[in-house]
């Protein structure tokens, strides 16, 4: 493993120990959803979910965002695309975020 790929691994898993855990476990479940009804999804869209479905739910740590969806990945639910798209959240100014495709999409 090279040392980019360590120090990125370490930082993801000290936000995971950080995070609040039913936020995490809500996230998880709001991509799970996502997932299952569409055939892309962004971080952006977890958000909104979780803004709608737990208002009074919150982290201290928004880079958790990366922790949910490593483990999206990493459960077989959803892939990284190369697609990147401008964020919609004003608290991210417009940066690109990541397109990724659900495994799951329920059939049409």
């Amino acid at each position: 493993m090279d040392q980019i790929t360590l120090i990125t691994d370490e930082a993801i898993d000290r936000v995971r120990k950080h995070a609040n855990k039913d936020w995490v476990r809500a996230a998880l479940d709001a991509g799970e959803t996502l997932a299952y009804r569409f055939e892309r999804l962004t971080t952006d869209d977890i958000w909104f979910e979780m803004e709608d479905s737990h208002p009074d739910l919150s982290t201290h740590e928004p880079r958790a965002m990366g922790t949910v969806m490593r483990q999206l990945k990493s459960r077989g639910t959803i892939r990284p695309s190369t697609l990147y798209i401008k964020s919609e959240r004003l608290s991210r100014h417009g940066a690109p975020i990541r397109v990724w495709m659900s495994r799951i999409t329920k059939p049409r």
